[in-house]
């Protein structure tokens, strides 16, 4: 096994050698990544439900605080003397009196409205005095006690012995009104006075829970004797029973009202929990895919050191198998791989060596040949000639000429392209396209040239020798026929347009008519007179989709706007 192993191995190329490393080496970074992502989004989650825990906790206690506040209001307005002077009175009042019980209701409704404006978190007030069985209620609105409500909390509150009740009570209209009732009793007698109800303001009661919209809970509710009787989102659940119904994506958490018996259900959208935590997992896969990228590097970095004076040096041994044995490989390596090269070289000039003797002539005749190419004017001479010609041109004072001289330079080094580039910086490309505008303004007269360039797009990529063909067809064409003595305007804007970088180059030439205009635009996908504007279209559309090129619009004797719209490239 072992040798069918090795077997295999050897067989393997370097590149394909170093690709199963890579993969082993990325498993294992793969793996810790997603436990710690999946350790620390537990982790996470979990604190942020304790959150939502706590802020459950807070709201519990606030409503706590607030009942027990209620309590003692009660409390307070049983220990006012009003009440028992007035259970005297009214035990003296004939039932026949109307004026007298008119005059006593006017006191208590006095007395109860006192009480009611005094609190905002109290909308109903209403005492029944036990001899007469007389209700008197104060409201801030014009809803009627029930009379059936007012008999279910007496005989509820009976049992209490003066204690306060709370009871919710639901109506039709999907409402649950809050009450508190005590049976009040004379301080010395400790005979049954009546009956103190007051009905709360909801509003006020659950203001506390409105701050959990801000942390997207999906929703709050209270619940007493299994119904619902407060809902933050859902009106329509008040008053229904609650059911263990969880839905899938839904977080719930729970705590109780201590000394109410009432119970607070949170939900909360297990996305918005994710979201908080989103962060975090981002920040780690960007780890992780730094990790991952700079071991590419390092993979691809040892590859290239490898491979590349390997493939070099089968390349040279390819052609000495032609029969090119003017190969020499240059290395400054004093490993292993240089050790090769400089063998290799050795070996190749011995065998020239051996066949210079024997082949002399034909030799002869193919170094006549070589002679004869390297005579030839390479991009090296001709820029060298013309640094020679602009210094001298320099030295006699021609500065103008010197300036044209090295404008021509940029941009023959643009169409040179000696690094081979599909893509430059757009001000590189600029400069080489103020270099041509400055030759062209020597030849047309009358030349204005304006830029509005946003300076932070001048490092975005472009592809080379965009610009210049446009301009050189608007020189062709739109300033050709203008009359010499009007101002030829030539303007370059740059811009962003969402992900897009738009530059647009307009000129006040002659324009187009409108068949001439869908003529050139058709053109642009087709071998046409503009080979300039088409080669332009097509290399963008190539490099970048169909999205992108040239937009072309024109009117009669204003001009014309060349529209290049690419996408944003650092």
């Amino acid at each position: 096994m072992n040798i069918a192993m090795k077997r295999l191995y050897n067989k393997l190329s370097l590149r394909k050698k170093l690709i199963i490393i890579f993969i082993i080496i990325l498993i294992t970074p793969s793996f810790i990544f997603f436990y710690i992502n999946s350790i620390t989004v537990d982790i996470l989650k979990s604190k942020l439900l304790d959150a939502y825990q706590t802020n459950l906790k807070l709201i519990s206690f606030y409503i706590e605080n607030k009942i027990e506040d209620l309590y003692r209001f009660t409390q307070e307005i049983l220990y006012n003397n009003f009440l028992y002077g007035a259970n005297k009175d009214i035990m003296k009042i004939s039932d026949k009196n109307e004026i007298a019980f008119y005059d006593f209701r006017g006191k208590i409704e006095d007395f109860l409205n006192s009480v009611l404006f005094s609190r905002n978190d109290v909308t109903s007030l209403a005492f029944m005095f036990s001899s007469k069985k007389f209700l008197f209620y104060v409201s801030r609105s014009s809803q009627l006690f029930p009379e059936y409500l007012v008999k279910t909390l007496y005989s509820k509150s009976i049992n209490l012995k003066g204690e306060p009740l709370i009871y919710v009570d639901f109506s039709p209209n999907n409402e649950a009104d809050i009450y508190i009732s005590r049976i009040v009793y004379d301080r010395n007698t400790l005979k049954e006075i009546g009956l103190l109800i007051v009905k709360l303001n909801p509003y006020i009661i659950f203001e506390s829970v409105k701050f959990m919209n801000e942390l997207n809970a999906k929703d709050v509710i209270f619940v007493s004797n299994n119904r619902v009787i407060y809902s933050l989102n859902n009106k329509e659940l008040i008053g229904k029973r609650v059911i263990n119904d969880n839905l899938k994506g839904v977080i719930y958490l729970t705590t109780d009202v201590n000394n109410i018996n009432w119970s607070i259900y949170l939900s909360i959208y297990e996305k918005n929990i994710l979201e908080k935590v989103s962060p975090i997992s981002r920040f780690l896969f960007l780890l992780f895919f730094v990790i991952i990228l700079i071991l590419f590097l390092v993979i691809n970095f040892l590859y290239r050191d490898i491979m590349m004076p390997i493939n070099k040096l089968i390349e040279a041994m390819k052609k000495v198998e032609n029969g090119d044995l003017n190969v020499k490989l240059e290395s400054i390596r004093n490993d292993e791989l240089g050790f090769l090269i400089n063998s290799f070289n050795n070996t190749i000039l011995k065998i020239k060596n051996l066949i210079d003797s024997v082949y002399k002539a034909q030799l002869l005749a193919k170094d006549s040949q070589i002679k004869a190419l390297q005579s030839k004017m390479n991009p090296h001479f001709i820029f060298n000639t013309l640094e020679m010609i602009s210094w001298k041109a320099r030295f006699l004072g021609a500065e103008e000429v010197t300036e044209m001289i090295d404008a021509f330079s940029n941009i023959l080094e643009a169409h040179m392209n000696k690094q081979d580039r599909f893509l430059i910086d757009l001000k590189e490309e600029l400069k080489y396209l103020d270099s041509y505008i400055y030759l062209m303004s020597k030849r047309v007269k009358r030349i204005t040239y304006k830029k509005y360039i946003d300076k932070d797009l001048l490092n975005y990529k472009i592809p080379i020798l965009t610009l210049q063909p446009i301009v050189e067809n608007v020189f062709k064409h739109a300033f050709k026929s203008k009359n010499s003595n009007n101002e030829n305007i030539l303007i370059v804007k740059g811009f962003k347009e969402g992900n897009d970088l738009i530059i647009s180059i307009e000129d006040n030439g002659k324009g187009m008519e409108e068949e001439e205009l869908l003529l050139i635009r058709e053109s642009l996908n087709n071998e046409s007179d503009n080979k300039g504007l088409s080669n332009v279209h097509k290399r963008i559309k190539l490099l970048f989709g169909e999205n992108y090129g040239l937009n072309i619009d024109s009117n009669i004797g204003k001009g014309t706007i060349i529209t290049i719209k690419l996408p944003l490239i650092k």
